[in-house]
């Protein structure tokens, strides 16, 4: 599920992104626990472990190898792992 809200008001950002938010908190029970990972915008979300699932400890160790100064990245991302 996608929460999207807009507002043509600027003054009205903090409490639309709280009003997403809250709907998102009262909906999450009833999900997978998975997640769409462009669907996590700010980097060190827990949920974004939800996308990796069994696979996100081999994906740190792979980062690790091939990108430890974790060059490449941007929004949510593997952080390298030894």
């Amino acid at each position: 599920m996608a929460v999207v809200v807009r507002s043509a008001d600027e003054s009205q950002d903090a409490a639309c992104k709280a009003w997403a938010r809250a709907l998102f908190d009262k909906a999450a029970p009833l999900a997978e626990g998975s997640v769409y990972i462009n669907f996590v915008p700010e980097a060190g979300e827990e949920r974004s472990k939800g996308a990796f699932g069994a696979n996100q400890a081999r994906l740190e160790r792979i980062k690790a190898k091939v990108d430890p100064a974790n060059l490449f990245r941007a929004n949510v991302m593997i952080q390298p792992k030894p």
